[in-house]
């Protein structure tokens, strides 16, 4: 089976699984093992690896949560006809004992809890794409230089091609709740001269993590058309990645925690998968700049 028969068959096993939940997880009652020591040995952010979805709508659904259960949304994944709504991954923390055995989540009932995200977008410096990577013997993969090749040495590269929002943290509850703050919000400078806004950070009622994508957008500062699905210069668009941690104070305790970290990426489709704004139908990807 080859890469592009795998994501095929890939999609046809989700887009099933959009439609009707996995039996493991039907609501039928599980016996749980009984947790005898509530001491907290670690604590862990989940899920480890969290996916947004940019969408040029001021509106959003939450990311799913739940294996096998697809997120929820009354106006189908849009508002009007056209602009898709922002897809936001929840960040949650964990307590688990000794015996790797969970204990509760934690939220700001029972602890500080501050949380640091670092996004970035480092496309523009990194390797070009000379196809499609996914046709086999067909498009073999060819090895390839990078992107942008006028701009010579790895400072100037960083300082021109990298959108570095930095580090920013958050914490309370309900914090940045209309997403208006801009202490929350991650964006850096393409070339130098062009803004790129790649999201913002959110908390809810229980203190845990919101992570908004940015709007979907792309520009070329010089005007440039785009001439493929990928490898454009002098473009840029807001796709992001980045580390997730937290620091927990626990209440009535003097112990501080450092969770173990998670990621966090902010995309849209790149590869055949079930079109949430449809689900069921498969999209076969979008351009990446």
């Amino acid at each position: 089976m080859n890469r592009r028969e795998f994501f095929a068959l890939s999609s046809i096993t989700i887009a099933g699984t959009l439609l009707q939940a996995r039996p493991s997880i039907s609501g039928e009652p599980n016996p749980k093992k009984r947790v005898d020591d509530k001491t907290i040995h670690s604590l862990r952010i989940y899920p480890a690896i969290g996916l947004a979805r940019v969408g040029g709508s001021t509106k959003s659904f939450l990311s799913p949560e739940i294996p096998g259960i697809p997120p929820f949304d009354n106006d189908n994944y849009k508002e009007g006809d056209s602009l898709i709504k922002k897809q936001v991954q929840r960040f949650r923390i964990y307590a688990f004992n000794k015996e790797d055995q969970v204990i509760k989540e934690i939220t700001a009932e029972d602890a500080e809890i501050e949380w640091s995200v670092h996004l970035a977008n480092t496309k523009a410096s990194w390797y070009e794409f000379y196809n499609p990577l996914d046709n086999g013997t067909l498009a073999p993969g060819i090895p390839g230089g990078k992107r942008n090749p006028k701009i010579k040495g790895n400072k100037e590269r960083e300082e021109q091609l990298i959108v570095d929002g930095g580090e920013i943290s958050i914490n309370g509850t309900n914090t940045n709740r209309k997403g208006d703050n801009s202490k929350y919000q991650a964006q850096g400078k393409f070339q130098g001269r062009t803004n790129v806004r790649l999201g913002d950070l959110r908390t809810d009622e229980k203190g845990r993590l919101l992570v908004y994508p940015g709007d979907g957008k792309s520009v070329s500062p010089s005007g440039k058309k785009i001439t493929s699905f990928a490898d454009n210069a002098d473009w840029i668009d807001d796709w992001c990645d980045g580390p997730v941690k937290a620091t927990v104070r626990l209440k009535n305790s003097s112990r501080t925690i450092k969770a173990d970290s998670a990621e966090v990426g902010a995309f849209y489709w790149t590869v055949p998968a079930p079109d949430i704004v449809n689900p069921g139908r498969v999209e076969h990807g979008s351009a990446s700049v």
